[in-house]
């Protein structure tokens, strides 16, 4: 931070320059880019679309830690296929995950990329066994609640697996 200028200003400008007595164009101040890279990082925490498959990729960046007790949770994120709105928790031995209906979801669906160190035991999707490959749990349709047990196996909860998402 010693590198500011000017100093006083708190902030960096658009051009930095070495010497603090030399003048010198600064740029835009306060820098706005900078700003809403800022910004677009902490949305992209929650939710952002990922081109490749074009699904919509939620979650990925909330921390493990803050889910525990009453979890988060989000509502009227705007993003390019709608708002969305969800929320996430660990109940014990569980993750549950609310995703809150959407004005539509994009061709990929939704991704869920899993949080935790310890492996899911049992994946379930609307209370039927769904896939967990490679690190990720997808959801085709919304609303929707995912229930992941890191205790015990689906062997004692499965009804019929759910159908393959896009």
């Amino acid at each position: 931070m010693a590198g500011r200028r000017p100093a006083a200003w708190n902030q960096w400008a658009e051009v930095v320059g070495r010497e603090a007595r030399k003048p010198r164009f600064v740029g835009d101040m306060p820098h706005g880019w900078v700003a809403s890279d800022f910004m677009r990082s902490l949305l992209d925490m929650f939710a952002y679309e990922r081109e490749s498959d074009r699904s919509m990729v939620i979650a990925a960046g909330i921390p493990a830690t803050w889910i525990e007790g009453g979890g988060i949770a989000l509502e009227g994120l705007r993003t390019p296929w709608g708002t969305l709105g969800y929320s996430l928790r660990r109940e014990r031995s569980r993750v549950v995950l609310t995703v809150h209906p959407a004005t539509r979801l994009p061709p990929g669906g939704l991704v869920f990329p899993w949080p935790l160190a310890e492996p899911p035991r049992c994946v379930r999707l609307q209370g039927r066994e769904a896939r967990f490959e490679q690190g990720e749990i997808r959801i085709a349709s919304v609303p929707a609640q995912l229930v992941v047990d890191l205790a015990q196996a689906c062997a004692s909860f499965t009804r019929q697996p759910a159908p393959a998402s896009p």
